[in-house]
C-alpha cells in the first residue's frame, strides 16, 4: 500500500503528563491527517488493477461513509446504534488550520480507536461474496495504520518505551476518552 494511504502518527507524544506540543505541531499534524483523508478517498474512486468492479464497490463504501464528516441526522442515529458506536470522520479536524487545538487531535485519533473497533467485526458478507469478510476488513483496516513498525499504543499513536506495553502503562489519553475499551487495546496493545 503506498505511504500516502497510511494514518500519519504524530511528531508529539499523548500521555496524560507529556507537554502540550506548540501549535505549529498540532497544525502540521492535523494537515497530515486532512491529506490522508483526500488520498484515500481519491484511491476509493478507481477500482485497482486486481479487484473486480463490484468487489470494489465493495471495499470502497465503508471507507467512504467513514470518511465523510456530513452525516445525515438519520444516519447518525442509525450508526448510534452499533458498537462501538461509530462516527463521522471529526467535522473540527477539517477546520483545524486556523485553530488547532491538541482536543481536536484526539477526536480524530478517537475517531481512528473505535473505527478499527468496529472494522473488526464488520460484516461484508450482504454486499459481496467474492471476497472473505475478514479480507476486505482487514484492507480497510490497513489504511488505519501508520506506516512505521515501531512499538508504539494501538491509540494514541504514542512511541512506547521499555516497560510500557500497554495505553494504561504510559497512560494514553485516548484510552480514558473512549466509551468502552476498545478490543483493538485489548486484544493486541503494541499494533498500531
Amino acid at each position: 500500500m503506498p505511504s500516502k494511504l497510511h494514518f500519519p502518527r504524530p511528531a508529539f507524544r499523548l500521555d496524560s503528563g507529556a507537554a502540550q506540543p506548540p501549535s505549529e505541531a498540532i497544525a502540521s499534524y492535523l494537515a497530515q491527517v486532512n491529506s490522508w483523508r483526500l488520498n484515500v478517498l481519491e484511491f476509493l474512486q478507481e477500482p485497482a488493477a486486481t479487484e473486480s468492479a463490484s468487489e470494489w464497490r465493495a471495499l470502497a463504501w465503508p471507507m467512504a461513509l467513514f470518511l465523510a464528516s456530513d452525516w445525515t441526522a438519520e444516519m447518525s442515529e442509525d450508526w448510534a446504534q452499533s458498537v462501538p458506536k461509530v462516527v463521522p470522520f471529526p467535522a473540527s479536524a477539517l477546520q483545524a488550520s486556523a485553530h488547532p487545538k491538541i482536543d481536536t487531535v484526539r477526536e480524530v485519533l478517537c475517531w481512528r480507536a473505535i473505527l478499527r473497533d468496529y472494522l473488526e467485526d464488520f460484516s461484508f458478507s450482504d454486499a459481496i461474496h467474492l471476497r472473505s469478510d475478514q479480507e476486505l476488513a482487514e484492507r480497510l483496516d490497513q489504511c488505519l495504520h501508520p506506516q512505521e513498525h515501531k512499538e508504539i499504543c494501538a491509540l494514541c499513536l504514542t512511541e512506547l518505551g521499555p516497560g510500557q506495553r500497554s495505553a494504561a502503562v504510559h497512560d494514553c489519553t485516548i484510552l480514558r476518552r473512549l466509551p468502552a475499551t476498545p478490543r483493538i487495546w485489548s486484544r493486541n496493545e503494541l499494533r498500531p
